[in-house]
């Protein structure tokens, strides 16, 4: 897989003034995407998923922050890919719900994206929760899906597969 330097593209498309999708999504969503990508991409061989279908499945799953709201993002999104045909669809449409976690691609996308903070660093579930709940509260309706989720994740067959080597990736970005 390619390792596209995301942050130097973001920095000059917002030099440029460029409009569209970036400006709409935000540097750091677009960092998160990124970040989900590329930890997807890792993971997806030991899970015998596609390494190229799950780096895209990572790199779209936020896109519809550009078209809805926090809580329709997801729907908006996996709409939308319904309607070209995309064959995870429905991952993107379910991601951060239990629903979501119906198949391999689905519960490796809700692993890496809340194995992600906001702004696209490798931080793992209890530091991603901190995220949310910094961002929305602890008494939130997001900090609280989000505590299941990660409840959930964590008895899953590809938790177990995965869960050392992510642990890894924690430690080699805390070094």
């Amino acid at each position: 897989m390619m390792d596209v330097d995301t942050r130097n593209l973001v920095a000059e498309h917002r030099r440029k003034g460029e409009g569209g999708l970036l400006n709409r999504l935000g540097d750091s969503r677009v960092l998160h995407s990124r970040t989900v990508s590329h930890l997807m991409g890792m993971c997806a061989t030991g899970l015998d998923v596609d390494v190229s279908e799950a780096a895209l499945c990572g790199w779209l799953h936020d896109f519809g922050y550009s078209i809805s709201d926090n809580r329709g993002h997801a729907h908006a999104a996996g709409a939308l890919l319904h309607s070209q045909g995309y064959k995870y669809w429905k991952e993107i449409y379910d991601h951060g719900t239990l629903q979501g976690l119906g198949t391999r691609m689905g519960v490796l996308l809700n692993i890496a994206d809340m194995f992600v903070d906001s702004d696209g660093n490798i931080v793992g579930f209890s530091k991603r929760l901190q995220d949310v709940a910094s961002r929305y509260g602890e008494n939130s309706e997001q900090y609280r899906l989000c505590t299941l989720m990660v409840a959930a994740l964590q008895q899953t067959d590809e938790w177990n597969c995965l869960s050392a080597f992510l642990e890894k990736q924690i430690e080699s970005v805390d070094c």
